[in-house]
């Protein structure tokens, strides 16, 4: 009963903190204007032709509450289990930010415990935003007026394959917290990619298969809605299930369906995906750290007795424990006399290229000599993307150095801070990008590509002026790391034109470049 009780109140306070944060309400919106793109059909569900180059019609369910209730659901499940894990990620790492974890750590409280109160704080979040999308969905249902809300339905797909998979999601958030390496922008892209990996699976390859296994749940209403499209159009072959947004100009057979035939089987299958999550805290709890900071790589040097201590420099007394007082190099002190700003811009380049491991380097190095060393063709369509992606970790540092490190205080209460930090900031971002996409501007110049070379410049401008916006404007590195991802992802990964802030579109990025830095 006291593990019990130590559970509720963690969870409780966590969970009672998430909610009053400015995140919680972003996402919230975001999840609210989700159903309303599913309302105008702007994001949908349906069966293709066996023939998608055939032109014929598409396959849609009529829009009663089994309809809704399954299209909303996966779209929850693809969209929230993306932007869900960054709103929830962040329950250990903001403990150990404001000292509550080393309270805790004082407390008898056993690592286990602590781990499942977060996740089932996560939970509750998740939770809380698939349920405001299920009522969404059954007002939904009365506006479309194609049949009555039954609300059994509605919300089974809600109960069966939405929550387990939020839990899943909750479980891997707080996984990736105990480990140190993925706390930050390295475990934000991981887990992008493995989104979209898990996302491929389910959609691509996981229909094929002879049992559902996929927890977003693509697969558990594939064969009953194949089934169903087939009985009411017999003569037609009918292909895979669709999730994508909304297509111009295409047409629909529509056919009835009245839900998935919910047996405990279907249920149990699904909420084993929350059990996995369950196993995957459990395990962790063998690793996690606990704010221990001699299992961090934090190990303190020995205390030294008062009289030594005072007769050591204030720097040099400081050095075992990390907290050294920063040294500025003879240039730099000469640069702060000549000109402030110049001194303010050399410091924020110092700072943002600083705390690098050497392989970081290595690997920036090898990428800007493999750019330079293979075809254009192969330059533009593999490596480039990779090296835009690369110093993710160094622009996220932007606009937010001084909350994180509790220096604000100081720095804003200069001489113009605004006219002369902030722009200091971004110019120190755009030198660190040039030098570090150097390869770019070579390729395009040596080949001639007078689009490609037009938009590395607005590149080079516009990223960092990205990075400082949002990291002022969120006090923290998380929005722009996964802004960014999602617009690379689509962007120079995917080579979309217009959106692809690397190439042919400086007369946007440009000017977007000049407006973004606050002011």
């Amino acid at each position: 009963m006291k593990t019990l009780r130590v559970l509720y109140h963690l969870a409780l306070a966590d969970f009672y903190e998430r909610t009053r944060r400015y995140g919680f309400l972003l996402v919230l919106a975001a999840i609210i204007y989700i159903g309303v793109l599913v309302n105008n059909g702007t994001l949908l569900m349906s069966l293709l032709p066996a023939d998608i180059t055939s032109g014929l019609p598409r396959y849609r369910g009529e829009f009663n509450s089994a309809w809704i209730g399954t299209m909303t659901v996966l779209w929850v499940n693809m969209l929230l289990g993306l932007f869900g894990f960054y709103l929830v990620n962040d329950c250990i790492t903001r403990d150990s930010r404001t000292g509550v974890g080393q309270i805790i750590a004082t407390t008898p409280v056993r690592r286990a415990a602590y781990l499942i109160g977060k996740w089932i704080s996560n939970c509750l979040v998740l939770g809380v935003l698939v349920l405001i999308l299920a009522a969404a969905a059954a007002i939904m249902v009365l506006l479309k007026r194609e049949a009555t809300l039954e609300p059994g339905a509605l919300l089974m797909p809600f109960l069966a394959v939405g929550l387990p998979y939020m839990a899943l999601t909750a479980a891997v958030a707080v996984v990736f917290e105990t480990v140190p390496w993925l706390r930050g922008a390295v475990g934000n892209v991981v887990y992008f990619f493995l989104w979209l990996a898990l996302l491929g699976f389910s959609v691509e390859l996981g229909q094929a298969l002879p049992i559902p296994i996929d927890p977003v749940g693509v697969n558990v209403f594939h064969a009953s809605l194949v089934e169903a499209a087939s009985a009411d159009f017999p003569n037609d072959a009918i292909g895979i299930m669709s999730v994508q947004g909304g297509v111009a100009g295409v047409q629909f057979k529509v056919f009835h369906w009245a839900g998935l035939a919910w047996t405990a089987g279907i249920v149990g299958q699904q909420w084993l995906w929350a059990l996995v999550g369950l196993g995957l805290i459990l395990l962790s709890a063998a690793w996690f750290a606990r704010f221990d900071p001699s299992r961090e790589g934090l190990r303190r040097a020995p205390a030294k007795p008062d009289e030594a201590q005072a007769s050591e420099p204030v720097q040099k007394r400081h050095k075992g424990t990390r907290i050294a007082l920063p040294s500025l190099s003879p240039l730099v002190s000469k640069l702060v006399q000549v000109n402030p700003f110049l001194g303010v811009l050399f410091a924020e380049l110092r700072m943002l290229l600083n705390g690098r491991r050497w392989w970081w380097w290595l690997v920036m190095a090898g990428l800007t000599v493999a750019i330079l060393a293979n075809p254009h063709s192969t330059a533009v369509q593999y490596l480039l993307p990779v090296a835009w992606l690369w110093p993710l970790a160094i622009w996220s540092k932007m606009g937010n150095r001084e909350r994180k490190n509790n220096t604000y205080q100081m720095v804003f209460s200069s001489a113009r801070p605004v006219l002369r930090q902030l722009p200091a900031a971004w110019l120190a971002g755009v030198l660190a990008t040039a030098l570090l996409e150097i390869g770019g501007v070579v390729v395009a110049r040596s080949s001639g590509d007078l689009p490609g070379l037009a938009g590395w410049v607005g590149a080079v401008l516009f990223v960092p002026a990205l990075a400082l916006a949002l990291g002022v404007f969120s006090s923290g590195s998380r929005l722009f790391e996964v802004v960014y991802l999602i617009w690379w992802y689509v962007g120079p990964f995917q080579q979309t034109p217009g959106i692809d802030f690397t190439r042919g579109a400086p007369h946007v990025y440009l000017p977007a470049a000049a407006r973004l830095p606050p002011s």
